[in-house]
């Protein structure tokens, strides 16, 4: 709190918190800067904010997760901002839901946004956007997905991302219900095809619209790596914040081309966890091979017979 108060959050897990006012993990004020890199904000609660509310500070979310957050009375079950100065690249926000508007963000009165490689997913509001809402406000989304939020507004485009009194406009991305009256260059409608939705699985799936087909130059080069850990660049930028990867070996969990001991002990986390829903289910509940939102036995016969094989093909 202050103008002279910067601070960086790294590695971390914010999960489980509460406040009677705004920013059920993080409240920002004052002229503050905080930046949130590769961290998890997860099941937290506030009136408003239910992550994170930031009121005339400055807050940077890069390569992190907001998921599962509520506003209990007014706007922002992700992020609440106002008058402030609003970046977020190449991250989750996703599961929110506030009690108004903006399910996954409240970008309002004078605050600027600049949203790059973000996926919007299965936001709610009870009244008006789940998604996205811009009200007296700037924002400009790149390379985004937003699919899949649900508020009280009548049309698709209006549950997903709406303008009031705003400026700015996508580029570059899929809005579902998308009609093009927000303006912007690049923008569709094209179902990401979502692995897994139910079970919180976002990553693209094969055939989806949204790879290949974001710009290059949106995203800054220091991201080279997606929010799961992979390479972000494989010929053009995908939109959102996977990049897809064609995994013909789905049980190495960790990348190594082999599926054997350390790939089992990761298994075994996942397993003793159960539901895929669960915050502390590791990223996209990679364990769930058959996707059917829960780790469990089936899961364990489908790993046994790749371990079995123990060289990716």
């Amino acid at each position: 709190d202050g103008p002279d108060s910067s601070v960086l959050v790294q590695n971390c897990s914010l999960i489980g918190n509460s406040a009677s006012w705004g920013g059920g993990a993080v409240a920002l004020y004052n002229g503050a800067s905080l930046t949130i890199d590769n961290s998890t904000l997860s099941h937290n609660s506030a009136s408003w904010g239910g992550a994170v509310a930031v009121d005339s500070s400055t807050l940077t979310v890069r390569t992190s997760r907001v998921s599962r957050n509520t506003a209990l009375v007014y706007n922002g079950g992700g992020v609440d901002a106002n008058a402030a100065v609003l970046k977020i690249q190449n991250s989750l926000v996703s599961d929110n839901s506030a009690a108004s508007d903006g399910g996954g963000l409240w970008i309002a009165s004078n605050t600027n946004a600049s949203i790059e490689n973000v996926t919007l997913a299965a936001n709610s509001a009870a009244s008006y956007t789940g998604g996205a809402t811009v009200y007296f406000a700037s924002a400009n989304f790149t390379n985004c997905v937003l699919w899949g939020n649900a508020g009280g507004l009548a049309s698709l485009q209006d549950k997903n991302l709406v303008y009031y009194s705003a400026t700015g406009n996508p580029g570059y991305t899929s809005v579902q219900g998308w009609t093009g009256s927000l303006g912007g260059l690049n923008n569709n409608a094209g179902n990401p095809l979502f692995v897994n939705p139910a079970g919180g699985n976002y990553r693209l799936g094969p055939g989806s619209t949204c790879i290949n087909t974001g710009d290059n130059s949106a995203l800054a080069s220091g991201f080279p790596l997606d929010i799961a850990g992979l390479p972000r660049r494989s010929g053009t930028i995908d939109r959102g914040a996977f990049e897809y990867t064609l995994n013909n070996c789905p049980a190495d969990f960790n990348g190594d081309g082999l599926v054997d001991d350390s790939d089992f002990s990761l298994f075994v986390g996942g397993y003793n966890t159960l539901d895929c829903a669960d915050a502390s289910m590791p990223a996209d509940c990679l364990f769930d091979l058959n996707h059917d939102g829960i780790v469990e036995d089936a899961d364990f016969s489908l790993f046994a017979l790749a371990y079995n094989d123990l060289i990716c093909p």
